[in-house]
């Protein structure tokens, strides 16, 4: 068995990306930032330039951004000994989708989790398009420790977030509800490719015909994902692909 596609020229594209992003930003060594040496922790900075984290104070920050970090627009950044959570004024996050098959799990790659900094943004954009049947499963084999990138004893093995975020608005969702403790007034807006599909007809072999037979393709696919949004915090616009 195989893939449908090969990702070498998706996987090159990638890197050229970020290559772009950086092309004028060095790590804490004063290196060059590239595909490759690039993580999480440098796209962090890059979106929060008033809230860099260097290399060199990432076990000081690492006790602020874990499980029980609390975002707060309100309150200066302090520890509460008491609840032992960790408030950190509001940042600009990037959250990435996956599931990682080697500890048969979901991954949520969060720019503001620090035990999600050591990974390469090559390879956590490279885990998340994976599609099954469609691309191969990546392996992320290494990642940065103590400034050096280490082998892993294991690689962690990724594929496509949607096999379990079909609905990226609700991982969204999910980490504002985490990661700010009390109630947020949000709105979202969703830009993706695709097109409406008509309704069922009812008189269609009680919707058989035009579910699965009438050339209608990905209305089952279509339903399934429109069904979990929230029409009225949700503007969502779809554009077609030219084949």
């Amino acid at each position: 068995m195989w893939a449908k596609y090969d990702h070498k020229e998706i996987h090159e594209k990638i890197d050229k990306v970020i290559d772009e992003i950086f092309k004028e930003r060095l790590d804490d060594d004063g290196k060059q930032l590239t595909a490759k040496n690039a993580t999480l922790l440098d796209l962090h900075n890059l979106l929060n330039l008033d809230h860099k984290i260097d290399y060199a104070k990432i076990e000081h920050y690492r006790q602020y951004y874990g499980n029980l970090l609390e975002f707060v627009d309100d309150k200066p950044s302090k520890t509460d000994d008491t609840r032992h959570h960790y408030h950190v004024t509001r940042e600009k996050v990037l959250l990435i989708t996956a599931y990682n098959t080697t500890k048969s799990c979901i991954t949520v790659f969060n720019t503001s989790y620090a035990e999600h900094w050591p990974y390469r943004i090559a390879d956590v954009l490279k885990a998340t398009m994976t599609a099954p049947t469609y691309f191969e499963p990546f392996p992320i084999k290494d990642k940065k420790i103590n400034g050096i990138f280490l082998e892993m004893n294991e690689p962690e093995v990724f594929i496509d977030g949607g096999v379990f975020a079909n609905d990226p608005e609700l991982t969204a969702l999910w980490a504002i509800q985490m990661q700010w403790k009390k109630l947020v007034n949000y709105r979202l807006l969703s830009i993706g490719t695709g097109c409406y599909n008509p309704q069922l007809d009812p008189k269609s072999w009680g919707g058989y015909w035009e579910w699965l037979v009438s050339g209608k393709s990905g209305l089952v696919t279509d339903t399934l994902m429109d069904a979990t949004q929230d029409g009225k915090k949700t503007d969502r616009y779809r554009t077609k692909l030219e084949e």
